[in-house]
């Protein structure tokens, strides 16, 4: 990802609160980089990590401080809002319906909560998998169905994988399993 840093050290952030902008280098130049989608895909994973903190996230673009004069300042960046602070109504919101029973039912169960949208990245920082749940200590991950290619690429690297119309019982079972192993 493209990114200006500062002159001078920053300071510590305390996350109770802050402002934190992320900008896309869109002008013509960049675009027609070779690296401009994964600069973009950095940008998104790095909005989609943000938002739910209690940071204040803005996004702005090249283009949009240009067509506003040319100065970051002037330009009026787009804010996310924050989700819930517990995170789990916010799992909800970004699950894919498919998985909100089985969300429910680990919730109910005890069962430590999943990252929603996970992405298997390579060494060089690509995404070579999704996953819609995943539990990253036991290595457990539950694949929508039709995405097979994800399924088998997680397999390969170690993962246990369910469908996303797994039971309770048998997240609970993959989890046991991995703890003990």
């Amino acid at each position: 990802m493209l990114a200006r840093g500062a002159r001078s050290p920053l300071p510590t952030l305390q996350f109770g609160g802050g402002r934190v902008v992320l900008r896309l280098f869109d002008d013509l130049e960049h675009r027609s980089a070779p690296d401009f989608e994964e600069s973009w895909r950095a940008l998104l994973r790095a909005w989609n990590l943000m938002q739910f903190t209690s940071l204040e996230v803005s996004v702005t673009t090249s283009e949009r401080i240009v067509e506003a004069g040319g100065e970051p300042e002037a330009a009026t960046p787009q804010v996310a809002e924050a989700g819930p602070a517990d995170g789990a109504e916010a799992d909800f919101a970004r699950a894919m319906p498919e998985v909100h029973e089985l969300l429910r039912g680990v919730r109910a169960a005890g069962l430590p909560m999943p990252i929603v949208g996970f992405e298997l990245m390579d060494d060089r920082g690509r995404i070579v998998a999704e996953a819609e749940l995943a539990w990253l200590q036991a290595k457990v991950a539950v694949v929508l169905q039709g995405r097979d290619a994800d399924r088998d690429v997680l397999r390969t690297h170690g993962w246990a994988v369910l469908g996303s119309d797994a039971r309770v019982e048998e997240v609970a079972a993959a989890l046991g399993e991995r703890a003990e192993g």
